[in-house]
């Protein structure tokens, strides 16, 4: 995805996949999604998630909007596997192309993360997600030694998944 900043970041930006409903899942999926997400953290250490709240907020907790809704989210300098920064003038990469950014930029990032990036209100950022064990397009789990792949919306349904980059300058 391309993204051009409105406001200069104070704090570490974050991706966040947010789903606009509770998920509601039997202990099982529920342990081995919970696998499967243990396994993410590994692999990015910022990594948060969270089942939402258990019941249907009341009006009060909506408005205030103190609770998190099901979500994921990822540090976005030390989790995505490729960013290219294009300078005004300059012509943005492609979506859906292979994107290059050289190894020492990628090494760069995830061992230091968060102000590894110049962020500024010029530059078109152009960012990519991959991953062995999901296939973003089916929407299906893979290569998760001992479990068969599966469609995610047995876990989610058939909701939308909300994408978004936020920061939180208090870390």
């Amino acid at each position: 995805f391309q993204i051009k900043l409105k406001k200069i970041p104070t704090g570490p930006l974050f991706l966040g996949c947010e789903l606009e409903h509770a998920i509601k899942v039997g202990k099982l999926t529920k342990g081995l999604v919970g696998f499967l997400l243990a396994m993410v953290r590994r692999i990015n250490p910022g990594f948060h998630y969270s089942w939402g709240p258990t019941d249907v907020p009341d009006a009060d907790l909506l408005e205030s909007g103190n609770y998190e809704k099901t979500h994921l989210s990822f540090p976005v300098e030390a989790s995505m596997d490729r960013i290219v920064i294009t300078k005004p003038g300059e012509t943005a990469p492609t979506l859906g192309q292979e994107l290059f950014e050289s190894n020492e930029s990628v090494k760069r990032r995830r061992k230091h993360g968060a102000g590894s990036v110049e962020w500024n209100l010029e530059n078109t950022y152009t960012m990519c997600l991959w991953s062995a064990y999901m296939d973003w397009i089916t929407w299906k789990s893979m290569n998760v030694p001992g479990v068969s792949p599966f469609s995610l919306s047995r876990v989610t349904g058939t909701q939308p998944v909300y994408l978004c980059v936020y920061e939180i300058s208090s870390v």
